[in-house]
C-alpha cells in the first residue's frame, strides 16, 4: 500500500497550553487552529511542528514534553503520558534537546512505536515525530495464563526453516512485547507476544522471534546479524582465539588484515565520537570485539551483531570494517531492522559510513579516490565499496553509479528489486542503491533524472544522515519516512556550526560549514532525482480489475440502497461463528478510518489475524456482516449489486464470499456465474487439508500477484441471476472464513450499492457532461443529443466530506448547450456533481457523476488570522512586497518579502479590519487584542 505525503496548514490565534480540551477531536482542532503543521507518511509515522510561541517554557525538556502530552496526547493516539517511557535524552550540536520515548501498553513495549520530542535550548517544545498507532490498533489480549508449551522450543522449531542447526543455538527470553505481524501496515493491529532471541554458539548469527503469547505461533521475526551479500559456497573455518587486547603492543606480530581490523575500528570510533558526539556504538563506550579469520559458514563474507564484527579471510578493508560497525551503531541508536525498505536503509547507511571512512583516510587502494567518477569502466575508486578485499575479486557496490553493480539508483530504475521477504530479506542489498545514490549525489553534486543538484560536500551530507539516524529513525522507517526525516534534520541543522570530519582521537576542529536554506533546496532536488518519496515500483498485477463496466449495460442504473459507512450504519448486524469457541480470538468486522492505499473516508474490515497453531489453538471459523432487508420495487427490468473491496488473505486457506437471502429464506453463497465483474478468485482448498468452514467454496482470497497486499476494486453481481424479482425482500451477507492458524491482513468492504436497471425513457440523451476547476469556481458544461418535453435540470453537489447531495441551482431547458458556474466551493476540496433532469410531467432521472477539485492556493498563506502581535506572509515566488491597508484603504505598513516569505509586527496597530495585498493576492486580516 502506498500513502502519499501531504501537509495541512491551518492557522488561527491561540495558545496551546492555556487550554486543555478533553477529546482527541477537540485536541486536534485546537492544534490545527493554533497553526500546528502536520506531516504524515506511510503507516503511523507523523511529524508535528508547533508554531512559534505556541508552547510555554518549562523547567526542563522532559517536563515540557510530558505537559504537552498530558494535554494533547489524544491527538497523537496516546491515552496518557504513562504510555511513554523515556529511553534517551541528549543535546545535539544545534543546541536543541532531543528526547526519545518508547510506547508502552499494559506495561510492555510496543515494537516500532517511538515518539521523539525536539525542544529549544531553553526547553520550549518545537515539535514531535514518530510512529504511534491509535488505541484501536491493538488486538485484545488478556493476561497470559500458564501454557503447556515452551516458547523457546517453538522459536527454535520455527527458526530451523532458515537455520538448520537452530536447535543448538543459545536462547534468551526477553519477556513480553507488542508487535504487529506487518509493522509497516497501519491496518494490522499489534499483538501481545513473547520475544525470544536465538544466537549461534560462536555468535556469528542471531535471530529475534516474536511469538503470540496465547498460542506460541511466530507472528514476526527478523535477523540481528547483517551479512554482505555474496552468492558463494559456504565454507567452514576455524574459530579464532584472543589475539590482541587494548594495551598490547601494536602492531606487534599482527598480520596486515588483523592490523586493518584494529585501525579501521579505531577510526570508526573516532569518527562517531569526535565528529558526532557518540561514544561507541551504544553511546556508553562498550567494548568493541573483533574477529579475524572468522568461521562464518558463507565465507568470503563479513557480519555484525551485538558488540562484535566478524570477517572471513580476504574480506577486510577499511570500508567493510566501518560498514559492519555501522550496523551495530544503528541497532543501538534506533533499532532499524533488516527487512524490506527498512533493511535497505540499514544497508545503505552501512555503505555510506564505510565509504566515507575510506575517502577520509589514505590507506589501501585510494590513490585516486579524490577524482570525480565517470562511467562504469573508469579506473576511479571513489564511491566503490570493498575494493581492498582480496577474496572478492572486485568491489561490492558502487554508490555513484549503482547500476554498474546491477543495483538501482532511483525508484524507477529497472534494477529496483521487488522481492519477497525470504529473498535477500526483501531486497535489502539491492535496493540500498537508491539511498546510496542520494548520499553521493548530495556530496558531489550532479544531474540525475533531469534534476541538477549542487554539491553539499561530505561534511554536511554525513552530518545530515547521522542526525536523522540518531534522532528520527525508528525500527520500521521506510523510504518515504526517511525522506521526511532527512528534511527535518536539515531544518534542525540550519545555522549550526558543524564539526569537521575526523578519524583522529582529538577534538574535531570547526569545519566552517553550516546548513543554509539553499541546502534544503538541494536536498529536495536530490530526493526528487532518486524518487525516494515516490510510490514503490513493486505494484504487481492487482487481483481485482480496475475498469468496471456500468452496472446496467445499455440501461439506466437507479440506486435503491447504499451504504458507505461514513455515518453509523443502520440495521446491519455483525456476528462471529467459531468452530472452537474456547480457543477463538475475536475477529469481528469493525469500522476503520485508516483504509489501505490512502483511500479517504471509512470502510468496514474483517481482519485475517496471524493467530492459532492449527493444533491446540484452533482459530477456524467465520465472521459475518449482514445487511438490513432491502425491498426491490417494481419498474425495473433487473437488479444489481455493486461493492468496492480490498483483500489480502492467506491464499487458498482464508477468504471471503458474498451470500444472499430471498424473502427471509436461508442464506446461500452467490455463485461465480452471477458475477458480472470481478468475481471470485477460485475455490479455497478443500477439507481435510483446510479446516476453514468455507473450505472448497469459490471465494475472494490471496492478494495481488507476487505480493502480500491487495488493490481496491469493484465487484458487480447480477441479482436477477439469483432469481430475485420486483417485490422480493433481499438480505446480503459478507462472510470471511478462517482456517485454524496463520493469516495475512483481511477483507475491506466499502460503497455497497443495490440498484435497479431500466430502459432510458426520459426525454434527454447526453452528449457530454464535464466539471472543470477555474480560478475561483467550478464550471459545469453539458450538451444534449436530443430533448423531448424537457423542463430543465437541477444541479446537485456533494463535497468530499458530505453524506449526501445538495441541490444548488436549476437550469431551464434551452438549446441543448448548457453551463453553470459554482462559486460556492472551497479551495482544496473535491466535489461531485450530478444533474437531476425533470420532464414536463414531473418525472426525473439522474445524469452520470462528474467531479472536480478547486486546488488550494498553497503558495499564498497569511497566519495567524485573527492576529495579535505578528503576522506571517507566504506568497508565490517573485512577489517582492506585501502591503497592509486599514478599512479606509490607507496604507499602514509595508513588508519586504524574501523568497516570498516575511513577518510583520502588528502590535502597534489598533484592533480592527485590515486588507493585506501581495501581488495579485488580497486577504482580509483581523487584528485583535
Amino acid at each position: 500500500m502506498h500513502f502519499r505525503f501531504f501537509t495541512l496548514l491551518m492557522f488561527l490565534a491561540g495558545t496551546l497550553l492555556a487550554q486543555s480540551p478533553g477529546t482527541p477531536a477537540a485536541q486536534r482542532q485546537l492544534l490545527a487552529r493554533s497553526g500546528a503543521r502536520w506531516s504524515l507518511a506511510t503507516g503511523h509515522y507523523f511529524s508535528l511542528t508547533l508554531p512559534p510561541a505556541a508552547t510555554a517554557a518549562a523547567q526542563d525538556p522532559l517536563a515540557a514534553t510530558l505537559a504537552f502530552v498530558e494535554a494533547y496526547g489524544g491527538a497523537l493516539g496516546l491515552a496518557s503520558p504513562a504510555e511513554l517511557s523515556l529511553t534517551r535524552q541528549e543535546r545535539s550540536l544545534d543546541g536543541r534537546h532531543y528526547l526519545r520515548f518508547q510506547r508502552m501498553r499494559a506495561g510492555l513495549p510496543v515494537f516500532g512505536q517511538v515518539l521523539v520530542a525536539r525542544l529549544t535550548a531553553e526547553g520550549v517544545l518545537l515539535g514531535l515525530s514518530g510512529n504511534l498507532a491509535p488505541s484501536t490498533a491493538f488486538a485484545p489480549a488478556a493476561a497470559p495464563t500458564a501454557t503447556s508449551f515452551s516458547y523457546v522450543d517453538l522459536a527454535r522449531r520455527a527458526a530451523r526453516q532458515r537455520y538448520p542447526y537452530a536447535a543448538q543455538w543459545t536462547a534468551t527470553d526477553h519477556g513480553s512485547a507488542w508487535i504487529s505481524p506487518h509493522p509497516w501496515n497501519a491496518a494490522v493491529p499489534s499483538q501481545r507476544t513473547r520475544v525470544i532471541e536465538l544466537t549461534e554458539p560462536a555468535g556469528h548469527r542471531a535471530e529475534r522471534l516474536y511469538l503470540a503469547e496465547s498460542s506460541g505461533k511466530v507472528i514476526f521475526h527478523h535477523p540481528l546479524h547483517c551479512d554482505l551479500n555474496r552468492e558463494l559456497y559456504r565454507l567452514n573455518t576455524a574459530a579464532s582465539n584472543l589475539l590482541w587486547m587494548e594495551g598490547d603492543v601494536f602492531p606487534g606480530s599482527l598480520n596486515a588484515e588483523r592490523r586493518e581490523l584494529l585501525l579501521a575500528t579505531a577510526e570508526t570510533y573516532h569518527l562517531f565520537h569526535r565528529s558526532f558526539g557518540r561514544r561507541g556504538f551504544d553511546g556508553n563506550d562498550a567494548k568493541m570485539n573483533l574477529v579475524a579469520e572468522a568461521g562464518l559458514t558463507n565465507c568470503p563474507n563479513a557480519s555484525a551483531s551485538g558488540n562484535a564484527i566478524r570477517h572471513c579471510t580476504g574480506v577486510v578493508g577499511d570500508d567493510i570494517v566501518a560498514h559492519e560497525w555501522t550496523h551495530n551503531y544503528l541497532a543501538a541508536m534506533n533499532g532499524l531492522i533488516y527487512r524490506f525498505e527498512s533493511g535497505a536503509i540499514n544497508e545503505a547507511y552501512a555503505d555510506i559510513f564505510g565509504e566515507a571512512l575510506d575517502l577520509l583516510n589514505d590507506r589501501g587502494n585510494d590513490s585516486d579516490d579524490h577524482l570525480p567518477r565517470g562511467g562504469c569502466t573508469d579506473s576511479g575508486l571513489r564511491w566503490k565499496l570493498g575494493e581492498d578485499a582480496t577474496a572478492l575479486g572486485t568491489h561490492l557496490r558502487d554508490l555513484w553509479q549503482p547500476e554498474c553493480r546491477n543495483d538501482p539508483s532511483t525508484r524507477s530504475s529497472p534494477d529496483y528489486a521487488c522481492l519477497n521477504g525470504e529473498t535477500d530479506n526483501g531486497g535489502v542489498h539491492t535496493n540500498s542503491g537508491v539511498v546510496n545514490r542520494l548520499f553521493s549525489l548530495l556530496t558531489d553534486g550532479g544531474t540525475l533524472n533531469g534534476e541538477n543538484v549542487a554539491p553539499l560536500g561530505m561534511t554536511k551530507a554525513l552530518h545530515l544522515f547521522f542526525h536523522a539516524a540518531n534522532h528520527y529513525l525508528t525500527p520500521v522507517t521506510d523510504f518515504h519516512a526517511l525522506s521526511l526525516m532527512l528534511e527535518q534534520s536539515a531544518n534542525d541543522l540550519i545555522g549550526t556550526p558543524l564539526p569537521a570530519l575526523t578519524l583522529l582521537d582529538l577534538p574535531a576542529p570547526p569545519s566552517g560549514e553550516v546548513f543554509t536554506a539553499g541546502d534544503l533546496s538541494q536536498l529536495a532536488a536530490a530526493l526528487r532525482a532518486t524518487g525516494l518519496r515516490e510510490p514503490s515500483p513493486c505494484n504487481f498485477v492487482p487481483t481485482l480489475g480496475q475498469d468496471p463496466p456500468p452496472p446496467c449495460a445499455g440501461q439506466e442504473f437507479v440506486s435503491l440502497y447504499t451504504e458507505d459507512w461514513e455515518a453509523e450504519p443502520l440495521g446491519w448486524t455483525l456476528t462471529e461463528t467459531p468452530v472452537n469457541p474456547g480457543s477463538w480470538t475475536s475477529k469481528a468486522w469493525t469500522l476503520r478510518t485508516a483504509l489501505p492505499d490512502g483511500r479517504p473516508g471509512r470502510g468496514i474490515f474483517a481482519p485475517n489475524l496471524a493467530v492459532g497453531d492449527c493444533a491446540a489453538d484452533l482459530e477456524n471459523g467465520t465472521v459475518e456482516l449482514s445487511s438490513p432487508t432491502i425491498l426491490l420495487p417494481p419498474g425495473y427490468t433487473s437488479f444489481v449489486l455493486a461493492f468496492d473491496h480490498y483483500y489480502s488473505s492467506e491464499a487458498a486457506f482464508d477468504g471471503g464470499i458474498v451470500a444472499y437471502s430471498r424473502n427471509g429464506g436461508a442464506f446461500a453463497p452467490v455463485p461465480p456465474s452471477a458475477f458480472l465483474y470481478n468475481g471470485y478468485d477460485g475455490p479455497l482448498n478443500a477439507a481435510p487439508g483446510n479446516d476453514n468452514p468455507l473450505a472448497g467454496l469459490p471465494a475472494f482470497h490471496g492478494a495481488d500477484q507476487n505480493s502480500t497486499t491487495g488493490t481496491w476494486g469493484r465487484s458487480v453481481v447480477d441479482l436477477s441471476a439469483l432469481g430475485l424479482v420486483a417485490g422480493d425482500e433481499l438480505q446480503l451477507r459478507w462472510v470471511f472464513g478462517h482456517d485454524g492458524c496463520t493469516g495475512w491482513l483481511g477483507w475491506y468492504v466499502d460503497e455497497v450499492s443495490v440498484g435497479g436497471c431500466r430502459d432510458f425513457s426520459l426525454p434527454v440523451t447526453y452528449q457530454s457532461l464535464r466539471a472543470t476547476a477555474a480560478k475561483d469556481h467550478i464550471a459545469l458544461r453539458w450538451t444534449t443529443g436530443s430533448e423531448d418535453r424537457n423542463a430543465g435540470f437541477f444541479v446537485e453537489r456533494q463535497a468530499e466530506n458530505d453524506a449526501s447531495f445538495t441541490e444548488i441551482a436549476f437550469v431551464p431547458a434551452g438549446d441543448g448547450s448548457y453551463h453553470f458556474a459554482d462559486y460556492g466551493v472551497v479551495p482544496g476540496t473535491a466535489y461531485v456533481y450530478r444533474l437531476r433532469q425533470r420532464d414536463w410531467g414531473g418525472a426525473e432521472a439522474y445524469s452520470p457523476l462528474v467531479s472536480a477539485r478547486l486546488e488550494a492556493a498553497a503558495t499564498w498563506r497569511v497566519y495567524p488570522n485573527p492576529a495579535s502581535d505578528w503576522l506571517t506572509v507566504e506568497a508565490p515566488a517573485g512577489v517582492g512586497i506585501a502591503r497592509l491597508y486599514d478599512a479606509a484603504g490607507r496604507l499602514v505598513a509595508s513588508l519586504p518579502l524574501r523568497d516570498g516569505v516575511g513577518r510583520l509586527t502588528t502590535e502597534a496597530l489598533p484592533a480592527g479590519l485590515y486588507w493585506l495585498r501581495a501581488g495579485a493576492y488580497t486577504q482580509r486580516v483581523i487584528l485583535g487584542r
